[in-house]
């Protein structure tokens, strides 16, 4: 349970987006920054932040075992849907690029 105290503009934030309003409807009515309707959810428990999510073990290897059977950095990135530059960071870390 949070102990936060907020302001009643805040109060009014957390409300809206509650009841479904927009961030940019909020931003408008409250008269407030997008950092500020964000920062306000964020201390409420409302939004979560976005960390770059990670790839198992399993995946590289199943990566690294198509890279091997001749797949393309292209279908290795859509085949796992990563980018073909994360694909070559997986395969360099697994020796499996070709050095300068």
């Amino acid at each position: 349970m949070s102990t936060t105290q907020f302001t009643e503009k805040q109060n009014k934030i957390i409300s809206m987006r509650d009841a479904g309003s927009s961030y940019k409807e909020i931003m408008s009515q409250i008269d407030c920054s997008q950092q500020f309707v964000y920062k306000t959810l964020f201390l409420a428990g409302r939004v979560q932040k976005k960390g770059r999510s990670k790839i198992s073990e399993e995946i590289e290897k199943q990566i690294c075992d198509r890279r091997t059977e001749g797949a393309t950095y292209m279908e290795l990135s859509v085949e796992f849907k990563i980018s073909a530059p994360m694909v070559n960071k997986i395969l360099r870390k697994h020796g499996l690029t070709k050095s300068r």
